[in-house]
């Protein structure tokens, strides 16, 4: 409907709401959970005027990746003549960071955002107005337009109520609730079933079909594909048929991503190769990543060449009998070699190195674990290109074996589409380890974490599913009791901006385990300085790690820690000094050259533990979380929720809930 006015168009379609569910946990002050879904007294029907919107359940809640991407706006709302429009308008809006929104308004802003809304605008009278709340902001990618947000509020103009169209919009982070959309529309499906049950259940009958296949993995409403290839991508169909004959048919179309390439050295040989990813960052700030295996002990894995007729750097990433060697070459310099342990790389295993130059100082790491650091920079230029696996030219041993993930500056690039030179690469015949391929476990060989404290799904170590007991959707209990950590937990939060980084929590063990108790780094991936806390034979022991891991602080608590009591734990950096003060004891302090973070950069802050995938862990003695519970955390003296301002969290719960593990006998 384009006109509000044209009510009588044939191309309209009218429903009446037949229940608004609105979130439970709705704060009307505080506009947390500013959301609802509605549910029709009609089936929509899909037209040339009217088209469905997809909903991507499964992207990251994560925003800063989207900042400076627009999203499309419209609506009836408010004009500049604070009058409802006739005409639907539209707007296109940029994604903003939480950093610049925060700021431009530090007394509404920064007491209302948390991880399920964010900020969008650009502050010149175009905007979402009064009238405008409760419609969508849309992202177009892939051919399609996605549902990334909802309006929710803005700022006001003075001495009215209305929007004030020079202040950013603020959004409801849509995928941050796809637990909880997902839960309520299986709701509405059981309860549409039942309402249309009869006295006798009806006998129905399900049919999954394959084009040209009649054999398919199902199982009643479900069809299950584990351990997916790239071969079953194409459409299914479905068939159903009610006990009074009727049949309905519907269809989906199966896509297949991410496909790891394979790469096979012999009289020929095979290689890709991709441009530079530079962005505005400094270009002496560098990383790559690249996830894979292999039955072979040698290999180059990665290489930049020099650039001719420009002073530019060439550096390289190889297997040498087992053993990850870093190669670089500084113009007009002789040749720096820096090489890890002897590795034992298991062939059947998914392996993943980050090599990364951060502020001059660079480091190395398999698998989340560090392996060494090194001082220099690892210098780039927008004309560079990264070889994967050979170089025609280079007299090199080759890799053979499969990359399932290439990532450059942070950036994830594409396998099958980024690629500016492609010579003898397939494809792999399977797209994920064979380790956790349950559907338990989705996605878990890579240790993803359950976003917005989605943990009833449990994740992975190595072949074993773990998995919460009972339901782990958090209730009003958490937000005072606190949560509850153990071995594979953690929750993430966003630290505050321009002031230094200062920790206030109450913790108690269950367990007198080693353990993570908070962890924050300078980079939202692990580079640079970093500032650990861990539980280690029975005392708080803070770890302040700068240079690259290169350098290592450590101030130990006085206080004995025993299980079943509160602590008071109080650290971060004061007055160029670390410190750490347990209850009442003396603050152990120490100075530090510096500051510890620049208090211009967002930090990510991780409690009970880390989702080490992407990060670095420098501590080899202590990797595991803590076995025990946090309440009243403060960051640098603001409260934070331990509920709803999580970013990501994985098998937590309440600190009340009783279900410990139980005890086996000897």
């Amino acid at each position: 409907m384009h006109r509000l006015s044209a009510n009588g168009s044939s191309a309209v379609q009218t429903y009446t709401v037949q229940k608004i569910i609105p979130h439970s946990k709705f704060v009307p002050n505080s506009h947390k959970h500013d959301v609802a879904l509605l549910r029709l007294n009609g089936t929509v029907q899909f037209t040339n005027y009217i088209q469905p919107v997809c909903l991507d359940l499964t992207e990251s809640i994560w925003v800063e990746y989207l900042a400076d991407v627009y999203g499309t706006v419209v609506g009836w709302g408010l004009t500049e003549k604070n009058r409802i429009s006739d005409q639907l308008l539209k707007a296109e809006l940029p994604i903003v960071r939480y950093t610049d929104c925060v700021e431009s308004n530090p007394d509404l802003y920064g007491r209302l955002i948390y991880s399920g809304m964010y900020c969008a605008g650009i502050l010149n009278g175009t905007s979402p107005c009064n009238g405008d709340s409760g419609g969508g902001m849309y992202i177009f990618r892939e051919n399609r337009w996605f549902l990334r947000g909802v309006v929710s509020f803005s700022g006001i103009r003075e001495g009215t109520n209305y929007c004030d169209s020079f202040s950013y919009v603020v959004f409801m982070n849509v995928p941050y609730y796809a637990k909880w959309i997902g839960t309520e529309v299986d709701a509405a499906r059981q309860e549409l079933l039942q309402a249309t049950a009869t006295t006798a259940a009806p006998l129905v009958s399900n049919r999954w079909g394959e084009k040209d296949t009649a054999h398919l993995p199902w199982y009643g409403e479900t069809l299950v594909y584990r351990d997916v290839r790239y071969q079953q991508a194409g459409e299914y169909w479905c068939q159903v048929t009610g006990d009074n004959g009727v049949m309905h048919e519907t269809g989906l179309q199966l896509t297949v991503t991410r496909v790891p390439i394979h790469f096979q050295q012999g009289a020929n040989v095979s290689y890709a190769v991709y441009d530079a990813v530079v962005d505005n960052r400094r270009s002496s700030q560098f990383s790559f990543e690249i996830t894979f295996r292999t039955n072979d002990s040698d290999g180059l894995l990665f290489h930049k060449p020099p650039i001719a007729g420009v002073e530019s750097w060439s550096f390289a990433l190889l297997l040498e009998r087992s053993r990850l060697t870093l190669r670089v070459v500084p113009p007009g310099q002789l040749e720096k070699v820096f090489r890890s342990v002897k590795l034992n790389l298991h062939p059947t295993r998914w392996h993943t190195v980050l090599v990364s130059s951060y502020d001059g100082k660079g480091l190395m790491a398999l698998d989340g674990q560090y392996l060494l650091g090194f001082e220099g920079h690892l210098m780039q230029h927008r004309s560079d290109r990264f070889f994967i696996a050979n170089v025609p030219e280079l007299r090199t041993v080759g890799f053979s074996g499969c990359v399932s993930r290439l990532m450059i500056n942070d950036r994830v690039l594409h396998l099958e589409q980024d690629f500016i030179e492609r010579i003898n690469v397939g494809q792999c015949s399977t797209c994920s380890a064979d380790e956790c391929t349950a559907d338990l476990c989705p996605g878990a060989q890579e240790q993803q974490s359950c976003i917005n404290y989605v943990c009833s799904e449990g994740r992975c170590d190595g072949s074993d599913v773990l998995r919460p007991e009972g339901d782990c959707d958090l209730d009003s209990v958490a937000h005072t009791q606190g949560l509850r950590f153990q071995h594979y937990s953690y929750a993430s939060y966003r630290s505050f901006l321009l002031v230094a980084l200062t920790v206030d929590l109450q913790f108690q063990l269950r367990s007198t385990n080693d353990g993570i108790v908070l962890y924050a780094a300078e980079h939202r991936r692990g580079f640079g300085k970093f500032i650990t806390i861990v539980a280690k034979a029975g005392r708080l022991e803070l770890r302040f790690t700068t240079d690259a891991h290169l350098h290592t602080i450590y101030l130990e608590s006085s206080v004995k820690l025993t299980t079943g009591r509160w602590y008071r734990l109080q650290a971060g950096y004061r007055d160029g000094y670390v410190y750490l003060q347990v209850d009442d004891e003396l603050e152990v302090a120490r100075s530090v050259l510096g500051t510890v973070f620049p208090t211009d950069r967002q930090l990510i802050v991780f409690l009970g533990g880390v989702r080490w995938q992407g990060f670095i862990n420098r501590h080899k003695d202590v990797k595991q979380g803590l076995d025990g519970c946090v309440k009243e955390f403060k960051l640098s003296g603001l409260p934070v929720d331990l509920v709803d301002d999580m970013v990501e969290s994985a098998n937590v719960r309440s600190c009340q809930d009783q279900k410990e593990p139980k005890a086996t006998l000897p």
